[in-house]
């Protein structure tokens, strides 16, 4: 009991709060970058913005789980075995970044056709949103993450005026 607790309080402060928390500064960083570009961005689809940035600069870098079986690999050209239960780190900002899966990864192109593959919450992000029961290790709180920092963002981005020039911020007196 009380360990499950302490894992879903610290689950929830680290990811929850920090991930988002991280999620919503990084995608205002990058508006604020160059405004006009990326307000015009924002305004066509902020939910495939948020994918996109988080698929660039993910809340959570990293996860941890188990090996389920024993399983024979190659690494540096030697044969091993991992064992049932052996930890491991699975690296989501080098998967999000898979030239096989990402056609040119390092750009930032919230139209790309497969942001559905984008695996910033445990899992790629169409079956994550279906919920935790449809993925391995998904996200519990991958629609309040992002439904928070749409908001968030939303707030606190900066407007451009149809001329294209920056014309305030949707709330001058705070930054974020």
């Amino acid at each position: 009991g009380d360990s499950f607790l302490q894992m879903l309080a610290f689950g929830y402060l680290f990811a929850g709060q920090g991930g988002t928390s991280h999620l919503a500064r990084s995608t205002l960083a990058r508006i604020r970058s160059d405004p006009v570009r990326y307000t015009r961005m924002w305004e066509k689809n902020p939910r495939a913005f948020l994918l996109e940035q988080a698929r660039i600069d993910p809340p959570v870098t990293s996860y941890t789980s188990l090996v389920k079986e024993d399983v024979k690999t190659s690494i540096m050209g030697k044969t091993m075995t991992i064992r049932k239960g052996t930890e491991r780190q699975m690296f989501i900002v080098t998967a999000n970044r898979d030239p096989q899966v990402f056609e040119r990864g390092w750009e930032f192109n919230p139209e790309r056709s497969n942001l559905d593959k984008v695996l910033s919450w445990n899992g790629p992000a169409s079956i994550v949103a279906m919920g935790i029961s449809h993925t391995p290790r998904g996200c519990p709180g991958h629609s309040i993450s992002m439904a928070v920092a749409e908001q968030v963002v939303e707030r606190f981005r900066p407007l451009v005026n149809e001329e294209g020039g920056s014309a305030s911020t949707t709330s001058e007196s705070s930054e974020l």
